[in-house]
């Protein structure tokens, strides 16, 4: 299951706020376009208590970019 500190994390709106058990994933990725003027900025995240995964994407063009979960831990069974 998800964690609590998780499930305060705001999804989809533009912001840097995260909780402080998210540890970076590799390297950030910094994706540039031709047409705009600011490259956008990806970086990965897992929680060190339930081991979901995050995706943050800072792009000051899309009002939803932020915080996005992408995979949840799976349960034993």
């Amino acid at each position: 299951m998800i964690c609590n500190l998780c499930l305060s994390v705001e999804q989809n709106v533009r912001s840097n706020k995260r909780h402080e058990r998210l540890q970076q994933i590799g390297l950030t990725e910094r994706i540039s376009h031709t047409i705009r003027a600011k490259a956008i900025w990806v970086t990965r995240h897992r929680c060190e208590i339930c081991e979901a995964e995050w995706r943050h994407v800072d792009d000051a063009n899309d009002p939803c970019a932020g915080w996005s979960l992408e995979r949840t831990p799976q349960l034993c069974e």
